[in-house]
């Protein structure tokens, strides 16, 4: 049986969606989780009892009347498992019901995925005597309660669920961002502390949850962007908006996201709102920074580095070896203008006649000539 092991533990994602398929078809799913994991830590539970099973029986696991079922570990799988559901108000019918479309998914399995023919009619029948074995060891530890045992297995049970829910409650109402739960029409749920605050009036923790009278309201709000969402069938949609809250006008970066239950007994959408308000300030006010710094840098040009220029004629030379006057120059890489006059010396120089004159108001050099 060492195959039909190889070919269980290889195909554990099929063997789950298989069962999974079978729970949906027959109405199982709304009983069961809503989480895939929960469905694949099944499989993986049952995959590793075969295992064991394999190592005890080299043939099919038979049984007799004097079995202690209750010392087999492959039995004891069924046990564990009996004792869980049992614990949740799962009746005995329901989970041997549910257990019949496990079976039936690991003998498909068998059928389907086997490639050596010959070896399918002995694979399935030591997967029967196995999953019966399992089914005797939950059935016997079921039967063995009595009511009052198990009356206060469901009371027990029910605090323990009570306490998980308050938990799960209180971190849902404790997260920072504001977040929203919407049902399969697009109205309220419920709403955590932080939305409570943005939106209404009301500072108490669960408000929304325990004393809210009119729980199914629209979000009228982000209509638009949820008729979006249910046409493009995402899973996913994220976008920013401006809402008007209790205390100013704000920016948010909005996340739809619908709810990851496979069962399909929950469907509906999750609104998660983060305030962005602060960084579109900050952009904003970046923006603005940037666009003067341009604007400053049209205006100015720089010349940096080392200029060539002769020390006769004062020339020059650019980067492609030409020589230019250095009003020329400078003129091609700034915004300088330049406007003509004598210095002193070159009035004496030049003008001897006129220079005394001039030189007694030196700023009317240029207007003098």
């Amino acid at each position: 049986m060492k195959h039909l092991q190889e070919l269980v533990t290889s195909h554990e994602d099929w063997l789950m969606r298989r069962v999974l398929q079978y729970a949906k078809d027959y109405q199982y799913v709304k009983y069961t989780s809503t989480l895939l994991e929960a469905w694949r830590t099944s499989i993986v539970g049952l995959s590793e009892a075969l295992v064991q099973s394999v190592k005890l029986y080299d043939g099919p696991p038979g049984f007799g009347p004097d079995e202690d079922f209750f010392k087999d570990p492959v039995a004891s799988f069924g046990i564990l498992e009996a004792q869980r559901h049992r614990a949740r108000g799962i009746t005995l019918g329901m989970f041997l019901g549910l257990m019949k479309y496990y079976r039936q998914s690991y003998i498909d399995l068998v059928i389907l995925k086997e490639s050596d023919h010959s070896r399918i009619e002995n694979e399935r029948l030591y997967l029967e005597r196995f999953f019966d074995r399992i089914e005797l060891g939950f059935v016997t530890e079921w039967v063995q309660q009595s009511s009052e045992d198990i009356t206060d297995e469901l009371q027990t049970a029910n605090r323990i669920m009570t306490n998980e829910k308050n938990r799960y409650l209180t971190i849902f109402e404790s997260l920072g961002n504001p977040v929203i739960l919407l049902n399969e029409n697009d109205k309220i749920e419920n709403m955590n502390h932080a939305s409570l605050e943005l939106f209404t009036d009301s500072k108490a923790s669960g408000a929304y949850y325990y004393g809210h009278e009119n729980k199914t309201e629209p979000l009228s709000w982000l209509s638009d962007e949820l008729s979006q969402f249910e046409a493009q069938n995402i899973q996913q949609l994220s976008f920013d908006k401006k809402l008007s809250t209790e205390s100013a006008i704000q920016h948010f970066e909005v996340k739809l996201k619908r709810m990851m239950d496979i069962s399909g007994k929950f469907s509906g959408t999750i609104v998660i709102l983060n305030n962005i308000t602060e960084r579109r300030q900050a952009e904003q006010e970046k923006t603005e920074l940037i666009s003067e710094l341009q604007c400053s840098m049209a205006e100015i040009k720089k010349l940096s580095g080392f200029i060539p220029i002769c020390s006769s004629c004062k020339k020059i030379r650019d980067d492609k070896g030409y020589w230019q006057q250095v009003e020329q120059y400078v003129s091609e890489r700034s915004e300088a203008q330049f406007s003509h006059g004598i210095c002193p010396d070159c009035m004496k120089k030049l003008y001897p006649e006129f220079a005394d004159e001039v030189l007694k108001d030196p700023r009317q050099t240029v207007k003098s000539l």
